[in-house]
């Protein structure tokens, strides 16, 4: 197995440009008057002041996620828990967007309707989501009315990007983003439908320490697309000071970012409008390196999973087509492997147990194989990746039952040759 180690991370070496997308999350509006009453809704407001401010001064552009609709809360909005205000009822930060957007430093994006985690309501043992899991048509009709919110309130002729709260979503809301004339989903890289053929899926990848980290290092990539998520509590201290990156760091990466060389740093339309090969294999290639380290996860170290790949970059379909390859080989000599492994126990075990005692490992082995097909059947239709920790008594009971039915199968074809002979 070692030289299929060695092989799966020799790295992917390519050379081009890479772009940085900054993508903020949660942006909301306030009901009027509370900002002047509440002092977090201030260093909030004054801190997304001062980041525009930032991409201003570097003459850069970034992605601004609004919720049209959000229903209040401590983390979104200030008001009676429950009660839902509207973008355009915060006149300060429409016109903020408006003459952003009129600069063309701010793109916007749509980020759900009203931020609601309607997934985990209907049913608490499902992942958050707004969307996931929904019938079409009300996901469709959610999507209309946020964008309609938007596009009136700041003046905006289209909306090409739509950001699913909790990054969650499924094959309807797919179809009704492109039904409703979205272009872009960006949400990440744990679900693949089929269905968004059609959309260009450019996920999230990296947070901001995370890409601190690669410019201070200078091991930002020679190809690739970094799309940086950000969240409210990461540039005012509104979560805890442990999650906050802050304004003046915030100003001192741009600044750095700025010095690197075969960087820059855009909007999803400006990338889109640049890169051609924003296709669904390229996303369903990602989509599929991430199950496999996934997979892997409860096996190798956490290191070793992002050798032969930047897990912070999204790659061209050409080079997550290499790495996928090596993962696909890594795993089929690990089954290979378990599968011989119970076909061994079978027969190491056989000769010695009675006929009564192979027939309970038997159906032992049957329970074991069937419950864990059930169970892994049900959680990758719901987008969960698989884990090895749980394949691997599956597989060696795989093995176990081949071996058994191979054995059967000697036996009576041993007693049909014997039968014949006597004949």
């Amino acid at each position: 197995m070692w030289p299929a180690i060695v092989f799966l991370f020799v790295p992917v070496v390519s050379r081009a440009n890479s772009y940085v997308v900054f993508r903020y999350d949660d942006f909301a509006g306030d009901r009027p008057g509370i900002r002047s009453t509440n002092e977090q809704r201030q260093q909030l407001w004054q801190a997304e002041q001062e980041i525009d401010e930032h991409f201003a001064r570097r003459r850069m552009s970034y992605v601004v996620a609004i919720i049209p609709y959000p229903r209040s809360c401590d983390r979104i909005s200030v008001g009676p828990l429950g009660e839902k205000v509207s973008f355009g009822e915060d006149a300060e930060k429409v016109e903020f967007i408006r003459r952003a957007v009129q600069a063309g430093r701010i793109e916007v994006a749509q980020h759900g309707l009203s931020h609601i985690n309607k997934v985990h309501e209907v049913n608490p043992k499902h992942r958050h989501g707004e969307f996931r899991e929904r019938d079409y048509d009300s996901q469709l009709g959610d999507i209309e009315q946020g964008r309609k919110i938007l596009t009136e309130t700041c003046q905006l002729a289209n909306i090409e990007t739509f950001v699913p709260p909790w990054n969650g979503w499924d094959r309807n809301t797919a179809e009704a983003l492109k039904k409703a004339g979205f272009g872009v989903l960006s949400a990440n890289r744990n679900y693949y439908s089929k269905s968004v053929t059609g959309l260009k899926v450019i996920p999230s990848t990296a947070s901001l320490f995370e890409l601190e980290k690669m410019v201070e290092q200078g091991n930002l990539p020679d190809d690739g697309i970094i799309v940086v998520l950000y969240h409210p509590w990461d540039i005012a201290a509104i979560g805890g000071t442990e999650h906050c990156f802050g304004t003046e760091r915030f100003g001192k990466l741009l600044r750095n970012l700025s010095l690197a060389e075969d960087v820059e740093v855009v909007t999803f339309a400006q990338l889109v409008r640049k890169l051609p090969d924003l296709t669904t294999v390229r996303y369903r290639r990602a989509v599929s390196v991430r199950a496999l380290q996934d997979f892997w996860s409860s096996l190798l170290p956490k290191h070793l999973l992002h050798m032969g790949e930047n897990h912070l970059v999204y790659l061209r379909a050409e080079e997550y087509g290499a790495v996928l390859l090596r993962w696909q080989i890594l795993t089929a000599i690990l089954i290979v492997g378990l599968l011989l492994l119970g076909a061994l126990s079978r027969f190491l075990l056989g000769p010695s147990l009675s006929k009564k005692g192979r027939l309970l490992l038997n159906v032992l082995a049957v329970a074991v194989f069937c419950l864990f097909v059930l169970s892994e059947f049900h959680l990758l239709y719901k987008g969960y990746a698989a884990k090895a920790t749980r394949a691997i008594p599956a597989c060696i009971a795989a093995g176990f039952l081949i071996s058994s039915g191979l054995s059967k199968v000697r036996k009576r074809m041993r007693r049909t040759a014997e039968d014949s002979g006597t004949c």
